[in-house]
């Protein structure tokens, strides 16, 4: 059973605004509201929300826009603070992914990008601020990874660690944001996770001004479910809720067939359960 640890009711009232459904958010964010209307000490909301919370409080500050008029009014200047702030890294990052996907060793090899930019590049609404800090990118073969990560490291990128199969590196920028480069596949316990497999339905996105493939909804849902299946203690964070949910928008419900799809793996991804325990984070009762 998924659940988002020790999260204050605060945090989860924020994270119920951020995942309801247009229909449901101006209530969502009265919820909010009547939460803190007995609490004198709530003028400044951000501060206030657990660290993984915080991450998403630029998307609530976009998305409780069209009813500010319902919000305590101190919390106006906090939640354009969080925009600016987010807006600054994401600014950040379409840099430091520009400068990589330049590189015509790595534009050429044709990665893929997946994991949470995918996803904000490809599916999240127009003007939501997704807190990316990471980049993944899938390379058909070894020799393609090798070479991305010898251009990456003439350019000053360090290596951080190399797993024992040999086919996931992982590098920092000199600004220490993490660039993730695999190769062949997502993971090596997931093997229908694959370029190939992943390429048949990839998208076209763009990060830092240059076009680049991107993982497909279905795919992208596979690799958060083997994510939320494997945490510890079956703990997922507020951005995996997040990004569920985006997809879940984009996508039909997860069917036995699809499920079975990932039956014979090394690792049984069960797609249903992880589809079924996730929507009372969706929809949480509060």
């Amino acid at each position: 059973m998924l659940n988002l640890g020790p999260l204050s009711d605060l945090d989860r009232f924020v994270l119920s605004a951020c995942t309801a459904e247009s229909t449901g958010l101006a209530d969502a964010i009265d919820r909010l509201v009547d939460h803190v209307s007995h609490q004198a000490d709530m003028i400044d909301l951000v501060s206030r929300l657990s660290p993984k919370v915080r991450d998403v409080a630029a998307i609530f500050a976009v998305r409780s826009m069209r009813y500010w008029d319902r919000l305590p009014a101190p919390w106006h200047s906090h939640l354009r603070a969080a925009r600016v702030v987010e807006t600054a890294r994401e600014r950040a990052f379409q840099n430091i992914a520009g400068e990589i996907l330049h590189l015509p060793v790595i534009s050429g090899s044709a990665p893929i990008v997946t994991g949470g930019p995918a996803i904000s590049a490809g599916f999240y609404p127009d003007g939501w601020l997704r807190h990316n800090s990471r980049l993944f990118f899938l390379f058909r073969s070894r020799e393609d990874l090798h070479a991305a990560e010898s251009a990456l490291v003439e350019r000053g990128f360090e290596v951080q660690k190399t797993s024992t199969s040999g086919l996931a590196h992982v590098l920092r920028h000199p600004s220490r944001m993490s660039i993730a480069l695999h190769a062949e596949r997502i993971c090596t316990r997931m093997r229908r996770l694959n370029y190939d497999v992943l390429k048949e339905s990839a998208v076209t996105i763009t990060l830092g001004g240059q076009s680049v493939l991107a993982a497909g909804a279905s795919n992208l849902r596979a690799e958060l479910a083997y994510a939320a299946a494997t945490a510890a203690f079956g703990t997922v964070p507020p951005q995996w809720v997040l990004d569920w949910s985006v997809l879940k928008t984009h996508l039909p419900e997860v069917s036995e067939a699809e499920t079975a799809l990932f039956s014979e793996e090394r690792f049984s991804l069960p797609l249903l359960d992880v589809a079924r325990s996730a929507e009372p984070l969706l929809a949480p009762k509060l």
